[in-house]
């Protein structure tokens, strides 16, 4: 069905095959070189329709098929004029997988703490020994070398999810949930870390 729509220079209406859609063709008019939109001016197919003619209406002609047309950059046969695309969300996803691995190694470093701590913790109703439980985790990094190597790659991961993740809406990736997902659980985690270090400097 062809595509019917105003010129953008002397405001005649025009129409062009459907195949030329978002392509560029020449006025019979005025013979200037328009962008063929994806779909029919509303206002001129209306008018078409209601008066059952189209003798109102001339067929432009693409770029490629007007008799001797001048090539070159500005004018190349069938030239896409459509909005760049936004960027595929690479670094957002990245971002976000850095950060569910990050997670994990949060969670086992979690889990081992608690288990070294487990033996030294108090009965029930008594205040526990801080210093004592900050001892037995002290000892416990020394004697196992994973825990602190773990406990880098947990932090490296996570400054460098949180800068992938700014990458990506610096560059507009679409979607955009994946780097403000990594973003929202890195402030989580720097608010957690402000807490820790807030309570362990009012209990000393």
């Amino acid at each position: 069905m062809p595509i019917q729509f105003i010129c953008e220079e002397c405001r005649q209406p025009i129409e062009v095959d459907d195949e030329a859609a978002n392509l560029r063709a020449y006025c019979p008019y005025c013979n200037a070189v328009v962008n063929v939109p994806a779909f029919s001016d509303i206002g001129v197919a209306q008018q078409t329709a209601d008066t059952r003619t189209s003798h109102a209406l001339q067929t432009a002609q693409p770029v490629s098929h007007r008799p001797g047309a001048v090539s070159g950059p500005a004018l190349r046969p069938f030239e896409r004029v459509s909005a760049p695309a936004h960027a595929s969300a690479t670094f957002g996803f990245l971002a976000m997988t850095t950060m569910i691995i990050s997670g994990v190694l949060f969670l086992v470093l979690m889990t081992t703490v608690m288990l070294v701590m487990l033996p030294e913790m108090p009965p029930p109703g008594a205040m526990p020994d801080y210093e004592k439980l900050n001892n037995a985790l002290m000892t416990y990094a020394e004697d196992s070398p994973w825990f602190p190597v773990a406990a880098e790659f947990f932090r490296i991961l996570g400054i460098v999810g949180v800068g992938m993740a700014i990458g990506s809406l610096i560059r507009k990736e679409r979607p955009r949930w994946p780097a403000l997902s990594v973003l929202a659980i890195g402030l989580g985690f720097v608010l957690l870390l402000l807490f820790s270090v807030m309570f362990y400097a009012l209990l000393g």
